[in-house]
C-alpha cells in the first residue's frame, strides 16, 4: 500500500465509524424523500398514507437491515474496530429542524432572529464542527454547512402558505444533496486512506513467499 499522510491515518483511526460514508448517504434519503413529497403535492389522505408508510419502512430498515448491511460491508472490507457505533440519523434530525421553523413562528410567536439563530444552530453547527475539527481532510462537510446557512438566512423572506412550503422543499433538497455528497466523499476518503480491503490484504499475505 502506498504511504499515506500520517495525519490522515490518525484521522481515520480516530473517526473510522464516523467516516463510513454509506451511513451518511443513507441518512440523506429522509430530506430528499420529504422534498419529493412536496414536489408531487400530496393532497389526498391515501397519498399521505403511502408517504408515511414509505417513511416508516425506511426508518425501520435504516436501523435494522440497512445498518447491519453497511456494518458488514465495512467490517468485511476494512476490518472491525471495537463495538459497532450507533449514530443518530442526521437526515431525519435536519428534516425535523426545518419543519420546526413553522412551529416556532405559529405556536410560539418567535421573532425572526430567534428562528434564524435556531436554524443556524440546528443545521450548521455540526457540519462546521466536523470541517474544522478534521481540517483539511473533511472540508467537504462545508457543503452541508452552506446548505443550512442558505436555508436559515432566507427565513425573513419566506411567506406563509405555499411560499413557505417551497422553502421547506428547497431546504430539504439542499440538505439532502449536501449530505449525499459529504457521505460519498467520506467513503472515498476512507477507501483511499485504508487502501486494499481486509479480504484482499489477507490474500496478499497468504501469497507472500515465506522467508
Amino acid at each position: 500500500m502506498a504511504t499515506q499522510d500520517p495525519r490522515l491515518i490518525r484521522l481515520v483511526a480516530a473517526r473510522y465509524h464516523q467516516m463510513q460514508g454509506l451511513t451518511t448517504m443513507a441518512d440523506a434519503f429522509v430530506p430528499l424523500y420529504v422534498a419529493a413529497a412536496y414536489y408531487v403535492m400530496l393532497d389526498d389522505w391515501w397519498q399521505a398514507g403511502l408517504f408515511l408508510a414509505g417513511m416508516i419502512l425506511y426508518m425501520w430498515s435504516r436501523h435494522t437491515w440497512m445498518r447491519r448491511r453497511i456494518n458488514a460491508y465495512y467490517s468485511g472490507r476494512f476490518g472491525r474496530t471495537g463495538w459497532m457505533e450507533t449514530r443518530e440519523n442526521l437526515g431525519f434530525w435536519f428534516f425535523m429542524a426545518i419543519g420546526f421553523n413553522d412551529s416556532l413562528r405559529d405556536m410560539f410567536q418567535a421573532p425572526v432572529y430567534v428562528r434564524i439563530a435556531f436554524m443556524l444552530a440546528a443545521l450548521c453547527a455540526y457540519p462546521l464542527w466536523i470541517a474544522v475539527r478534521d481540517f483539511p481532510f473533511r472540508l467537504h462537510w462545508l457543503a452541508v454547512f452552506v446548505a443550512g446557512f442558505a436555508a436559515a438566512i432566507r427565513i425573513p423572506f419566506v411567506p406563509v402558505g405555499q411560499g413557505g412550503d417551497l422553502w421547506v422543499r428547497d431546504s430539504n433538497v439542499a440538505i439532502g444533496l449536501a449530505l449525499l455528497a459529504a457521505g460519498a466523499l467520506d467513503h472515498l476518503l476512507l477507501t483511499y486512506a485504508l487502501g486494499v480491503g481486509a479480504p484482499e490484504a489477507s490474500r496478499l499475505e497468504e501469497e507472500r513467499p515465506s522467508a
